[in-house]
């Protein structure tokens, strides 16, 4: 090992999630981390934005947001992962996290594989729905679609073992990686095709998880995960990720399905800032979720989840204010030039993005506390929010009043089936979280 990795790892192991830092202080220690990320993504829309036409602006945007659409059934399985490997870690389990990873590790060239098939079988409807000009601009999409799925393995399994510091470091390497990419390829190829490979290359960096290995490898046998138990919180992991997809990331394909090619530059543009808030308070809900479900009680550590839950909403806030403040400036840096169609969208996007920012932590606490009906009205409702913006969004102003209107409506029904769960759960004096077993694979 390098001496720069190996002083890197003897930092992570303290400050991990394995230590005694409260929860709260590991999703500070990330979320700094992942304000270089958003910083760096801020640049790379920058640079698209200046070294492409508006159209092919839109285009990219587009196709990154279908990339995250063909992944979420991998990204589901990767929060079922995570939820059973901080569930082991939590409890002392060590025979059976070795036994997890290494069978999930086996089994991941079986998930990459079906991956690219299920991207190959999709994307083509997909592409035809959205208005992609190109064949080549859909090679480049399934090639960062099968990219993808091995990040969200290493992501899956950082998280699980409390490696926020490692998972930061990558995360930031990643974006270095895209940034020196993008503005390569653009010099000799301005086209969408660009931003998709960058992003495809910035993966890369995520083989480094090969380094820490050793860590998750010890004695145990292979587990088989193919169980009942987990066959349920898999499927409403898929449910919370289709959920939470259609409240974050919906709204782009709506666009592109409505608007003309430079209506959806705008629309995306304006997008940048409000999704940056999710992708910079983030941090705070992937420790949030780990730590959840790791706790063996419904009713330990509240102070835990309140500071970082009281920390998240601040944060989302104090961003949504900053975005309003400074709109102007801020798409003006995108794309060189004043676009006041641009700021003008911003702040309604940010305060969007504020109301889906609270049903994502009612989400994930439910998921990770296993209130499947609560993650199964999650989806519903966001069905019905996707609905909406498709049948009424017929323009960028008029999208957004939808979604915002749906958004609150959403959060209130989600929240009432959590207090309704709160209530019966207390009356029927049920303290413990379900146990998690799996059981050993068979040749």
């Amino acid at each position: 090992m390098t001496p720069i990795l190996s002083n890197l790892d003897e930092a992570s192991k303290r400050v991990s999630g394995t230590t005694s830092r409260e929860p709260w202080e590991n999703g500070m220690l990330l979320m700094a981390c992942n304000l270089l990320v958003a910083l760096g993504n801020y640049g790379f829309q920058g640079l698209i934005g200046r070294k492409l036409s508006l159209a092919e602006y839109g285009y990219a945007n587009s196709a990154a947001g279908a990339v995250l659409l063909l992944s979420l059934p991998v990204m589901a399985a990767s929060n079922a992962l995570t939820h059973y490997v901080a569930r082991f870690r939590g409890s002392g389990q060590r025979a059976e996290l070795h036994g997890l990873v290494a069978s999930t590790r086996k089994c991941l060239g079986l998930i990459l594989g079906g991956g690219f098939l299920l991207s190959l079988l999709l994307i083509r409807p997909l592409t035809e729905y959205c208005g992609f000009p190109r064949t080549s601009l859909v090679v480049v999409m399934v090639i960062n679609m099968t990219a993808m799925l091995g990040t969200v393995f290493v992501t899956a399994l950082c998280t699980g073992m409390g490696w926020y510091l490692r998972l930061g470091f990558m995360a930031v390497g990643a974006v270095i990686v895209k940034l020196v990419s993008i503005w390569t390829i653009t010099r000799g190829f301005a086209i969408a095709e660009s931003a998709v490979a960058a992003t495809a290359a910035s993966t890369l960096v995520y083989a480094l998880i090969l380094f820490w290995w050793k860590d998750v490898s010890g004695p145990g046998k292979q587990l088989n995960p193919w169980n009942r138990q987990f066959g349920m919180f898999a499927l409403a992991a898929l449910a919370s990720a289709f959920g939470s997809y259609g409240f974050t990331q919906s709204d782009v394909l709506m666009a592109q399905r409505n608007f003309n090619p430079e209506t959806v530059a705008h629309f995306c543009a304006a997008g940048v800032f409000g999704r940056a808030m999710l992708g910079l308070t983030g941090p705070l809900l992937v420790v949030f979720f780990a730590t959840r479900s790791a706790c063996q009680k419904r009713n330990s550590d509240f102070s835990a989840y309140s500071a970082l839950i009281g920390l998240y909403l601040l944060a989302m806030a104090g961003g949504a204010i900053l975005i309003t403040i400074f709109r102007g400036p801020l798409t003006h840096s995108i794309f060189g030039h004043a676009e006041p169609a641009t700021a003008a969208l911003a702040s309604r996007f940010a305060l969007l993005i504020v109301v889906v920012g609270a049903i994502e932590v009612l989400g994930n606490w439910a998921l990770a506390s296993r209130w499947f009906n609560v993650v199964y009205a999650q989806l519903a409702m966001s069905i019905l929010y996707v609905a909406a913006g498709l049948r009424f969004g017929t323009n960028p102003a008029n999208l957004l009043a939808v979604l915002l209107g749906g958004a609150v409506c959403s959060f209130l029904i989600v929240l009432g089936v959590c207090g309704f769960n709160f209530v019966r759960l207390k009356a029927h004096g049920e303290e413990a979280l379900p146990a998690v077993s799996l059981e050993p694979m068979t040749s």
